[in-house]
């Protein structure tokens, strides 16, 4: 949820002044995994966490350094030994070894490229350099941006020239974790040097679907909503379809119809309208894993014995 917050406040205001942290890497022991963004605003004000609290007031201070000079920077903490790497000598009791990228957001195509998968509803890949040593000509936080495609991979950004042989290992690399579903972090090296990428698998936040905009639903909307779940609750009763029973309207779509291209179904009151309607969007291409009925409910029932709980 933070993610989308965070997406919400720069793209409000693409000229700020704010600095992104994004956790790039993470061994042994972290309180959060690879991925995890915070973002700071020009004022100190922040949003998002990339541990349990006991990293963030360093990396306060480090970003005024970043929204200073404008250039990236990716900030190690080793809590496997001292705390000396850190501006206030913090004890933190992780036990690991995390990696921070710092980087400005103005321009910033890695949120862009994630808006556009949350839009579209679907998975995508962010290869970003995080390091590099020797003749490599390549800036730090240089990125390749790719998404399945019919043919099975696809770049939206060609390999950098200045990868030479390692391009086919990089785009190998994204798809593998694109396909796993899992990020990671990954060393290349040729002649001229060495390259490490973070590659960044992007999931757009699970859709539910509820069927029946009764007085129950509402709580399991605001559920999921917490969860940062895109939620939609269709009702052909105009009075329950109501957008104002459900809170925020920026994370939730009430109306009187539906949209079956993602994400899971749920069915808090099954008349025989919400019925038709699950069963038309269940024989959809796109259907989800699974359809949540509500208790004492016969529903696709032939007979007595065909009840769904």
């Amino acid at each position: 949820m933070e993610l989308r917050h965070i997406l919400e406040r720069t793209a409000a205001d693409p000229d700020d002044r704010s600095v992104l942290a994004t956790l790039v890497d993470v061994k042994g022991s972290g309180y959060r995994l690879a991925g995890a963004r915070m973002l700071i605003d020009g004022n100190g004000r922040s949003i998002g966490m990339v541990s349990g609290g006991c990293l963030e007031a360093d990396i306060l201070e480090r970003a005024k350094e970043v929204r200073h000079s404008g250039e990236p920077t990716v900030v190690s903490y080793d809590t496997t030994k001292d705390d000396s790497n850190s501006v206030f000598g913090l004890g933190m009791g992780c036990r690991g070894v995390v990696r921070v990228l710092l980087e400005s957001t103005r321009n910033n195509d890695a949120l862009n490229f994630i808006r556009t998968c949350f839009g579209r509803r679907e998975k995508g890949a962010i290869t970003t350099l995080i390091s590099k040593t020797g003749d490599v000509g390549l800036p730090l936080t240089s990125r390749i941006f790719s998404q399945p495609s019919k043919d099975g991979f696809g770049l939206y950004r060609k390999s950098f020239a200045e990868l030479n042989g390692l391009s086919t290992s990089v785009s190998r690399d994204a798809a593998a974790a694109l396909h796993e579903s899992r990020s990671r972090s990954v060393m290349y090296r040729d002649a001229n040097g060495s390259l490490e990428f973070f590659h960044e698998v992007i999931t757009p936040p699970t859709a539910l679907f509820i069927f029946g905009a009764g007085h129950d639903a509402v709580p399991l909307a605001r559920w999921a909503a917490n969860l940062g779940w895109k939620i939609s609750v269709i009702d052909h009763r105009p009075a329950y379809a109501a957008a104002e029973r459900f809170g925020s309207r920026r994370h939730h779509r009430v109306s009187t119809g539906g949209d079956s291209r993602h994400g899971f179904y749920g069915c808090e009151f099954c008349s025989r309208r919400d019925e038709s309607q699950l069963r038309r969007r269940s024989r959809h291409p796109s259907s989800p894993p699974w359809i949540d009925m509500s208790l004492h409910r016969r529903a696709w029932a032939e007979g007595p014995h065909d009840e769904i709980a």
